[in-house]
């Protein structure tokens, strides 16, 4: 087998159709694709059982209970027997010929992990300014085009200071099966990883990783922007999914336990671990601001019991309408006592920045 390609799935039969409609349509023959569904409480299971009915090239897999998407693709892995796997979300396609492109540029590369590209697609959920900036990350988001050889050198490229060296989408790459087998066998989670689990997965592949070739301007993906939760309008957030958001501390904290039992050279470990770090609290603080206004207060705790003091070296109060916000429905909801703890804080906060910023949310923060 040349190529398999796994799709974790949970409660995904509003967009499974067309994920499937788009790895049918996949012209490299010797692929497989794995459905690895994460015990569903729709009928996911039966939708794509019939969709994928008579095509020899698909298998489904259940779990007999809810894990999360790291255990779902970490089954799909070991059950995989094509030299080169890939990974595509049930919300998400492939162009036509992506499985052909990958398997030619990888083998005739010789690499472990091609990185190629993906064309943002807007749906009634977003509007042409975050359909734009999107996309314009997603072009970005490499900086680097080119191949890199040797473990050591695949590090340094990778495990940059405070950046990691590509993107850390899962579905924008080509991986040898074999590396992947190596490296996720050996995560041992300490907790449920239903959030950040993608990033977890990259690190350790990465630490495993002899070789890796980036051209972005390849494009054999769609991902759908709006679509199976990945954007939120305004005010609009769920508490339960801002709380499976917080799950990224599992993921952080599975990391740390990785290099407890397998550790690498001092720099490559601390900047692995900040970075992820960075990375998690920014989709988490930054995701706080979409809650709604009646979750707020109670948002913030979970907030801040998740992640401690560390919320205050990001940047989620540096916005005048977010600090509005957050003063007339946070700061004014708790007692007299916390009030006076939390706006030393942000007192603090604010004179370590710039001090014309400071001084507006200082006054923001103080005026009646």
């Amino acid at each position: 087998m040349k190529i398999s390609v796994i799709i974790p799935l949970y409660n995904s039969n509003a967009t499974i159709a067309r994920t499937i409609a788009s790895l049918k349509a996949q012209t490299l023959e010797g692929c497989e694709f794995i459905l690895v569904d994460d015990f569903s409480s729709d009928n996911t299971v039966e939708q794509a059982t019939l969709l994928t009915n008579g095509d020899s090239r698909f298998s489904i897999l259940t779990q007999s209970h809810r894990t999360d998407p790291f255990q779902a693709r970490t089954r799909g892995i070991n059950s995989a027997t094509g030299e080169y796997v890939m990974f595509l979300d049930a919300d998400d396609e492939f162009t036509p010929a992506a499985c052909e492109i990958a398997y030619k540029t990888i083998t005739e590369q010789n690499i472990d992990i091609f990185c190629f590209g993906s064309t943002v697609i807007g749906t009634p959920n977003t509007s042409p300014i975050e359909l734009k900036n999107t996309q314009k990350h997603m072009d970005c988001a490499e900086g680097f085009s080119g191949k890199i050889s040797g473990s050591d050198v695949v590090k340094n490229f990778y495990f940059k200071k405070n950046k990691f060296g590509t993107s850390i989408a899962l579905w924008k790459k080509v991986f040898r099966r074999a590396i992947l087998v190596e490296a996720v066998n050996k995560v041992v989670p300490t907790a449920p990883l239903r959030y950040g689990q993608d990033l977890l997965q990259l690190i350790i592949t990465m630490l495993h990783t002899k070789s890796i070739y980036v051209d972005n301007s390849i494009k054999l993906h769609k991902y759908y922007l709006g679509a199976g939760g990945t954007q939120q309008g305004k005010s609009a957030l769920a508490m339960s999914n801002f709380e499976r958001m917080l799950t990224t501390k599992n993921s952080l904290d599975t990391l740390k336990k990785y290099f407890e039992l397998y550790p690498d050279s001092a720099t490559i470990m601390a900047n692995s671990i900040k970075n992820a770090q960075n990375s998690y609290l920014n989709t988490c603080s930054g995701n706080f601001w979409y809650l709604k206004d009646e979750d707020l207060s109670d948002g913030f705790k979970k907030l801040y019991n998740t992640w401690g003091e560390a919320i205050y070296t990001t940047p989620f109060f540096y916005s005048p309408s977010n600090l509005k916000r957050f003063k007339s429905l946070v700061i004014q909801a708790i007692e007299p006592e916390q009030q006076r703890l939390l706006n030393k804080k942000l007192i603090k906060l604010f004179l370590s920045i710039p001090f014309y910023k400071g001084k507006l949310y200082l006054k923001i923060l103080f005026n009646k």
